[in-house]
């Protein structure tokens, strides 16, 4: 089954691509899907492709355009599958992702990141950063405002109601329910991405990641420096210092430090009111008293390069008016 890509105005990177796929009578067997890509020299290179069952029944297949896009390129691939009940096949080569939910509690494991999504409030309360020796950079606590992805009071308090929609290994879906009035969310993670792609049903102006106070705050042994996507940047005030950092209409805010380390919360489509704060309490990255956002990304890693052409290359990618135009052709049997 042929997929075409034409990508818009913005190269993006590891773009994540999701069809919907009508198999008809004959459904494919989960682990023979495979993505290839077939290149302007005639070169055919295969990678995972992952089938998702949609809540109403409907399937769509997701994988990912490895490296980067150029703006204006297209690019084809094929889907290739088994029928349903052939042998099982090994895991096609490229990232994996796994995911599972237990008791209240998701972990998902992207590659460079593995997180821990509670009920109470819809927060990843835990994320390691695997190159770091596995360091765990939120605010210490399963509970309230700990943790990263919070939208406020009524949000934190509530008992989210989570399903696993989609558990890899090209992408891992995770919606959050509550009976109460908070905010529904889905939150979205992708194979070797060290990021968590957030939506809300309703837009806030209020969402904040909060991390350990040891991260970046001055006086903690690794002085960080904050960031905007305006380019202005200042050293991280010290852990007793109540100082937020503010700039209005800018699309992302970030702290990193001399080791790689970097924090970020993104708003794609959205120049708003970003915040930086040293940690803990007085909050992480984040936005407050913005303009309302519904779709947001957190990215936490060690990276090497510059800062800001890696969170620029993150937008662009998941900037939802960056898609690709999709083109799909007939399934054709070998």
């Amino acid at each position: 089954m042929p997929v075409k890509l034409q990508f818009g105005a913005k190269a993006v990177t590891d773009y994540p691509v999701e069809v919907a796929v009508n198999f008809g009578d004959v459904k494919p067997e989960p682990t023979s899907l495979r993505a290839v890509e077939v290149k302007t020299d005639g070169q055919m290179v295969a990678g995972p492709a992952q089938l998702i069952t949609l809540p109403d029944g409907k399937t769509t297949v997701a994988f990912i355009a490895p490296g980067q896009s150029a703006a204006k390129s297209a690019r084809v691939f094929a889907l290739y599958y088994d029928p349903a009940g052939t042998a099982a096949k090994p895991p096609a080569e490229g990232p994996a992702l796994t995911a599972k939910l237990e008791g209240g509690w998701a972990t998902i494991d992207s590659g460079p990141a593995r997180m821990i999504v509670g009920a109470q409030g819809g927060h990843v309360f835990e994320w390691f950063v695997k190159a770091l020796d596995g360091l765990e950079i939120t605010e210490p606590g399963r509970g309230g405002w700990a943790g990263f992805c919070d939208a406020g009071d009524l949000d934190r308090g509530a008992q989210f109601e989570l399903t696993l929609e989609a558990a890899g290994p090209v992408l891992a879906r995770l919606k959050g329910s509550a009976k109460n009035g908070a905010n529904e969310r889905t939150l979205t993670c992708y194979a070797g991405q060290p990021l968590v792609e957030v939506m809300l049903a309703q837009p806030v102006g209020f969402y904040w990641d909060y991390d350990n106070i040891a991260n970046f705050a001055a006086d903690k042994g690794n002085p960080g420096t904050t960031l905007f996507s305006d380019g202005f940047k200042e050293p991280v005030c010290k852990s007793d210092e109540q100082v937020h950092v503010v700039r209005g209409n800018v699309t992302w805010c970030a702290k990193t430090r001399a080791d790689g380390l970097l924090l970020a919360n993104l708003t794609p489509e959205v120049a708003a009111r970003h915040m930086t704060g040293p940690g803990g309490g007085w909050g992480g990255v984040g936005i407050e008293g913005s303009a309302p956002v519904s779709h947001f990304v957190t990215f936490a890693d060690k990276i090497t390069g510059d800062p800001a052409a890696v969170l620029s290359a993150v937008q662009q990618t998941l900037d939802l008016r960056n898609q690709p135009q999709m083109w799909m052709g007939k399934v054709e049997k070998r």
